[in-house]
């Protein structure tokens, strides 16, 4: 039996977002689309998942803060039990809406905040997560109000001259930084054209997309002399949620960490090895367990669609069932360290 405590559940409380970025999934983190669940739904997704065991919850999207009741969803998962930990991944454009409520979890409750540049040109090329002075009022305010609050920085060929930048906001506000470089997926909003201000971009194909803008992070590395080191399956690994491979290192008492998407990942070899996914698109193998927007459990960026279970118009104890089941695949686990070459 796997421990509970080591792993975070994943929830996208809703699809949509008020930027479109380029380089993400057409729906944010959802791989399953349909309609987004109701207030109820979210509720007892996870009046479910705390009774089966699970204390950590993370909650995005699309952007979680436009979730029509974010608020009293908030008020409801805290209420549940006082060990329960939130971690809420945001594009930033919300957080003085939200304050107040940060506030009263903060010791609870750690604050994910999006950002890619502190150039607005950028924008041009589909990069929306742009430093302003409305952010950097709320980031005064998160720090002052010693609110757990982490930058996460999409590192592209576009963008990545800006890595300094980001991670001297984090030095000035005690924020630690998390530097990503970009997924394979099948899809992103530039190849589907859902924005059409992104000039030749549109007319990549994904893979070709991936190609052109994916960067090593190998450079930032050594350009920051961190040294490498291999999270393991354990709480640290489980509960941060950030990928295989991650290096720290402590700049002015904060703390750097990169999750290279190319170096490896754990997988079930039951499951895993005989899949069509499986040393292509697959990067992040059986990573936390994840629930779309739609009520659909899977396993976070998995596309393997015999891999979900419809948590929808299902009883209490069916979707107790649900998180057994989907648990159960984290019992047999091997890193496969592989890089992708095209």
């Amino acid at each position: 039996m796997v421990d509970i405590n080591k792993f975070t559940l994943s929830i996208a409380l809703i699809k949509e977002c008020n930027y479109k970025c380029s380089y993400c999934y057409p729906f944010g983190q959802n791989k399953a689309i349909g309609t987004n669940m109701s207030f109820d739904e979210a509720k007892s997704v996870v009046s479910a998942a705390v009774e089966f065991g699970f204390r950590r919850f993370r909650f995005t999207g699309g952007e979680p803060t436009l979730f029509l009741h974010f608020r009293e969803f908030i008020d409801y998962v805290m209420s549940l039990d006082n060990e329960i930990k939130v971690t809420i991944v945001t594009n930033g454009t919300t957080l003085d809406n939200n304050m107040d409520l940060f506030k009263n979890y903060r010791d609870r409750i750690v604050v994910k905040v999006s950002v890619d540049s502190t150039n607005k040109d950028h924008m041009n090329f589909g990069i929306y997560k742009i430093v302003t002075k409305k952010l950097l009022d709320s980031f005064n305010l998160l720090a002052e109000n010693k609110i757990t609050t982490e930058i996460n920085m999409v590192v592209t060929r576009i963008n990545q001259a800006e890595v300094d930048e980001i991670i001297k906001l984090g030095q000035k506000y005690g924020f630690r930084v998390k530097l990503l470089n970009l997924f394979l997926q099948t899809h992103y909003i530039a190849t589907d054209g859902v924005n059409g201000n992104l000039g030749k971009t549109s007319k990549l194909t994904p893979l070709e997309y991936w190609q052109e803008n994916y960067i090593d992070l190998d450079s930032i590395s050594k350009q920051l002399k961190l040294k490498t080191q291999t999270h393991k399956l354990d709480a640290t690994f489980m509960s941060r949620g950030t990928g295989i491979f991650t290096e720290d290192a402590h700049l002015d008492k904060i703390s750097v960490r990169l999750l290279e998407s190319q170096k490896g990942a754990y997988y079930n070899p039951d499951i895993c090895f005989g899949c069509k996914f499986f040393g292509n698109l697959c990067e992040k193998g059986v990573f936390v367990p994840f629930i779309s927007s739609n009520m659909t459990l899977h396993l976070d960026d998995c596309y393997n669609t015999k891999l979900r279970w419809n948590l929808r118009n299902t009883s209490h104890e069916e979707k107790i069932t649900a998180f057994g089941e989907i648990m159960s695949l984290f019992e047999k686990l091997e890193f496969i360290n592989r890089d992708y070459h095209f």
